[in-house]
């Protein structure tokens, strides 16, 4: 097995053991077991050992395309980027959070340390949808605002009613969450819309 698929499989296998019965229960041995490698072998691939993998794990976790977008070009108008950027969100929501729910739950008993690259991870999330968002609002202040609300109501409706089993008392299914969303975040923001320059 090559360096990069026995990398890929520790990951992979680590994922599934923290998903299980969390980080701080989960020994680089039971890792290593997993993946059928000695720990020597595990701390070769990956010498800060669980931390390392840690993060390399919550790196893995986020869809792609709720990662920074610099390759993809902005469309024109504020409510075009809305309308892409929520329905990215209905489609990615279920997976990232079905990912990261072993992690929000363990959180308070992380170190600082280990919170870390998870941090890390959402704040690039979120500055980078307010970078967007600058592009069309020129009060970077709003920007800024926005792109948390629209983040933590992202994060929070796939944790509260969906996770909870709530769509039907909330009358928030995916589709209505989105419609709810455009209506409640960007409708006053459309008059401030500047155009984007693709120059």
């Amino acid at each position: 097995m090559s360096k990069q698929n026995l990398g890929d499989t520790i990951i992979r296998n680590a994922a599934e053991l923290f998903r299980k019965q969390g980080y701080k229960a989960t020994s680089i041995k039971q890792i290593a077991n997993a993946s059928d490698c000695t720990t020597a072998a595990l701390y070769y691939y990956f010498e800060g050992g669980k931390a390392e993998i840690l993060e390399t794990v919550m790196q893995r976790m986020a869809p792609d395309q709720l990662l920074p977008e610099e390759k993809r070009a902005l469309p024109d108008t504020l409510a075009e980027f809305f309308e892409i950027r929520t329905n990215l969100m209905k489609s990615n929501m279920p997976q990232l959070a079905e990912r990261v729910r072993w992690l929000l739950m363990e959180l308070a008993n992380l170190s600082e340390e280990d919170k870390a690259p998870f941090q890390r991870q959402l704040l690039g999330i979120q500055a980078e949808m307010q970078k967007s968002l600058g592009a069309y609002v020129e009060d970077e202040t709003l920007a800024r605002q926005v792109s948390w609300v629209m983040f933590c109501s992202m994060f929070g409706y796939q944790q509260l009613v969906v996770m909870m089993g709530l769509q039907d008392e909330s009358g928030l299914d995916p589709d209505n969450y989105v419609e709810a969303v455009r209506n409640v975040i960007f409708k006053d923001l459309l008059h401030l819309e500047k155009r984007v320059d693709h120059e």
